[in-house]
């Protein structure tokens, strides 16, 4: 966790700069949902909801899928996700089939997190730019 609950852009953007890759390549997404709704949602009153900006594919953690939605459940978190993923590209054939199996696998877990959380499923596109995503959760989120 980079930046703990701020409305301060400056504060995320400053998060978001020091943000590094690690050379180790591996996601821990269900364990990050997990922790998250455990140690910072489920502290909060009132109803919850997260944004989750992701592939969707979990390739280390712990946490099973079924697992991080109960803890979000628990929590009275929403997860609103939206999957960002590479495009397959038709010059890269081997990387691309490995791509779209990730990428299936992905979305079928994004899509069962909004589900069972209350939540609602976006994919970025370019028909659906993150931008417009966002305004929309926002704008479900004002009217909550």
């Amino acid at each position: 966790m980079l930046q703990g609950f701020t409305s301060s852009r400056k504060d995320l953007e400053s998060a978001l700069g020091v943000l590094q890759v690690p050379r180790r390549f591996g996601t821990l997404l269900y364990d990050a949902i997990r922790d998250c709704s455990e140690n910072r949602m489920r502290k909060k009153t009132g109803r919850k909801a997260f944004i989750l900006l992701s592939d969707g594919v979990d390739t280390e953690s712990k946490t099973t899928l079924g697992t991080a939605i109960e803890y979000a459940q628990r929590a009275d978190t929403i997860v609103y996700s939206i999957l960002f993923a590479e495009q397959p590209s038709p010059a890269r054939p081997c990387r691309s089939a490995v791509l779209a199996m990730g990428r299936s696998r992905g979305r079928k877990a994004m899509r069962r997190l909004a589900a069972e959380t209350g939540g609602a499923f976006f994919e970025v596109t370019k028909d659906e730019p993150i931008e417009k995503i966002y305004a929309e959760i926002e704008e479900t989120l004002r009217n909550v």
